[in-house]
């Protein structure tokens, strides 16, 4: 009996010494260590990393753009849209894909609309940002190459491709 007691002791005694922070649920990263902030609504998709901070879609019909402080820098209604992604392009330029309407949408940095694209194709997964401002889409047989303009600059057709991200060679090519 008393050896039992003794590790039922040390059990309890393990549990209460240890700190706090051990049982957390999350990690600190130097993006959630100094400020917090009560956004409208729930995100509909993962945030993308700016600059200037990082740009955010919610079920509240917006798009905002906060600084790393957490201070709300703009905000634009996207209306109804439940399916979307976002994507950072070179000059902090917001690319902004609906996949139920098949649209692509470029937000400048102080988060004003500069154009609007219906796509003929579905596009699998988050554009690719190329190196000189250019910028790739891709669906199942289909890769197209944008301008920051918003101007088509090719398209190939392609075999069947697989859903998988698309990723830039160290040559340039995708």
């Amino acid at each position: 009996m008393k050896k039992l007691f003794t590790v039922v002791f040390i059990l309890i005694s393990a549990f209460l010494l240890k700190p706090a922070s051990a049982y957390s649920q999350e990690k600190l990263s130097n993006y959630n260590t100094s400020w917090t902030a009560v956004i409208p609504g729930i995100p509909l998709c993962e945030p993308a990393v700016t600059s200037y901070g990082f740009c955010i879609a919610t079920d509240a019909r917006n798009i905002m753009g906060f600084s790393s402080s957490g201070k709300l820098l703009w905000e634009k209604n996207i209306g109804r849209i439940r399916n979307l992604s976002i994507t950072t392009l070179p000059c902090d330029f917001v690319l902004f894909f609906d996949k139920s309407n098949n649209i692509l949408k470029l937000f400048n940095p102080s988060g004003g609309e500069v154009w609007s694209k219906a796509l003929d194709f579905t596009m699998y997964s988050r554009p690719l940002a190329g190196r000189d401002g250019r910028f790739f889409v891709y669906g199942q047989s289909t890769l197209s190459c944008y301008g920051i303009n918003g101007i088509c600059r090719w398209t190939l057709q392609t075999s069947l491709q697989k859903e998988l991200p698309a990723q830039e060679l160290p040559d340039g090519s995708i």
